[in-house]
């Protein structure tokens, strides 16, 4: 609501933009004309309105909806979180099942966790996201809402320009006069703040702000809720592999049933990991640490010929491990697994390094 001070008495009186020419005061009855200088201030004002693209005062149809019926939003909402939670069930339905059929207690939390996470962050995601459209369809209440009638009468006033409201029976009237969308139902409007802004200097930036409120809310509100559900999927990403980083990194006592033998590379013998097919035949890798020269993994029909060892058979040999860029060498006095089961390790200069693709550094 704008105001001035009534040139009678001093009380603030109620104007609007369309009719700078006259005021009422509420308090003594007052009606006539303003001083030139405050009508002057609203002239311009009027002025810097009309010249503000209408576009940012109106709502569009999809906002109109969802204030109207409250349901547009949600139904948008549960499309997408329905798009993006079919393959985060899978996933969950794929691990469970890992899950179920894994040999240590290790792999069964790590299939759990990893299948699981995807769906629980997308929900969290989708929960954030109904909250913030929640509270961005308050936000475009709040920016739409009508003025209350001035004393004495019963026709709402126009949030922009303080024009009155001609009723159509729609709880969204558009103004006349700045062509402004407005919610006109008398729940709101009777909870809307009355907020008196006076015709002073910088009252043209308070009308300016006005204007384009509407068009500030909408968009900040739409960004914030893409920016939750399309961070969702990535971040349920993150999560899976931070937790399948943190709990791998678990130490373990090793495991001594992982079989490995001893492969003559360019680097000179190194260890491979020996792993059974569903076919009968073996394959020979070196894992991550691959020597130099050498293919990280071969096929064997047989390992007749092959020297199979477990884990134990390194402790107390001297190794290089090709594992970073930078060989490491040491002697190996221990070694650990993970919660997995399903890797050993050891430690070089400071650093846990994988068994399979140490290299004996005197070959035996």
């Amino acid at each position: 609501m704008y105001v001035v001070s009534c040139p009678n008495c001093a009380h603030p009186c109620p104007v609007s933009l369309d009719r700078p020419d006259a005021a009422t005061c509420p308090a003594c009855g007052f009606a006539g004309a303003l001083p030139p200088d405050l009508r002057g201030r609203l002239e311009a004002a009027a002025g810097l309105l009309k010249g503000i693209d209408v576009r940012h005062r109106q709502l569009t149809g999809q906002q109109r909806s969802v204030l109207g019926s409250g349901c547009g939003f949600t139904v948008i909402l549960a499309t997408v979180v329905t798009v993006f939670m079919i393959p985060a069930i899978i996933w969950a339905a794929v691990n469970v099942g890992l899950a179920l059929e894994a040999r240590t207690l290790g792999n069964t939390v790590l299939s759990l966790v990893l299948g699981l996470s995807p769906a629980l962050v997308l929900l969290l995601g989708a929960t954030v996201s109904y909250l913030l459209l929640r509270r961005v369809r308050d936000r475009l209440k709040r920016a739409t809402v009508a003025a209350p009638p001035f004393e004495g009468s019963t026709a709402a006033r126009c949030r922009v320009c303080s024009a009155e409201l001609v009723s159509t029976g729609d709880a969204i009237v558009r103004c006349a006069f700045c062509e402004a969308d407005n919610i006109v139902d008398s729940s709101i409007v009777s909870d809307a703040a009355q907020a008196q802004y006076q015709v002073l200097e910088g009252f043209e930036r308070v009308v300016s702000d006005a204007g384009q409120s509407l068009h500030r809310a909408a968009r900040h509100g739409v960004v914030a809720v893409i920016a939750s559900l399309a961070s969702a999927p990535v971040l349920a990403f993150l999560f899976a592999m931070i937790a399948y980083a943190a709990l791998s990194a678990v130490e373990q006592p090793a495991n001594l049933e992982l079989r490995y033998t001893i492969l003559d590379t360019p680097g000179g013998r190194c260890l491979a990991r020996v792993y059974e097919s569903g076919d009968g035949s073996f394959e020979l890798s070196f894992g991550v640490a691959t020597p130099p020269g050498a293919s990280t993994t071969s096929r064997r029909t047989t390992l007749e010929g092959l020297e199979i060892v477990n884990a134990q058979w390194v402790v107390g040999r001297d190794v290089r491990s090709h594992y970073f860029s930078t060989p490491s060498t040491g002697r190996v006095t221990a070694i650990v697994g993970d919660l997995t089961g399903e890797t050993n390790f050891t430690t070089l200069q400071g650093w846990s390094v994988p068994i399979e693709g140490l290299c004996l550094v005197t070959p035996e």
